[in-house]
């Protein structure tokens, strides 16, 4: 799901790997979608990023619920 968010807000998936700590878990993302995001080495995911991570989890928690 993250995964998804991140590549659609980025518009890509290039670049090395790297996991950024965030108030959701451990997130993989890549240095070109780090670089797009403002993420900077050693820090944590940006709020606002992480608002975003956490209302479309709540909202597919919600939708499988009620299916």
């Amino acid at each position: 799901m993250s995964g998804f968010f991140i590549k659609t807000a980025t518009g890509t998936d290039k670049g090395r790997s790297r996991t950024v700590k965030s108030c959701i878990g451990p997130l993989t993302i890549t240095e070109k979608q780090a670089e797009k995001l403002e993420v900077k080495k050693s820090t944590r995911l940006a709020p606002v990023l992480e608002k975003c991570c956490l209302r479309m989890s709540a909202i597919l928690s919600f939708e499988q619920a009620a299916s």
